[in-house]
């Protein structure tokens, strides 16, 4: 399993597997827990402001997905095309 082996990826646009180690930093005091799953209020909120002025949109009005490269928010549209 690995880059290594694959010969012609076509499916993802990523990079090369790699460990947190490999990212050289000290996350001895990192804490992982969820968070609020409708995304951060301020960030929210800060969308709302810059995107729906004007327009009448608020915080509760857009859809955030997970996700750096955004492939759940590109299933959930591939999906509803569907």
């Amino acid at each position: 399993m690995g880059y290594g082996s694959i010969t012609c990826n076509l499916t993802e646009s990523s990079f090369a597997d790699a460990s947190l180690a490999d990212l050289d930093l000290d996350l001895t005091g990192l804490v992982l827990a969820y968070g609020d799953h409708l995304g951060h209020p301020g960030l929210r909120d800060t969308l709302a402001a810059d995107l729906g002025a004007g327009r009448g949109f608020g915080a509760g009005d857009r859809h955030r997905h997970p996700g750096p490269l955004g492939g759940a928010a590109l299933f959930a549209i591939s999906t509803t095309l569907l």
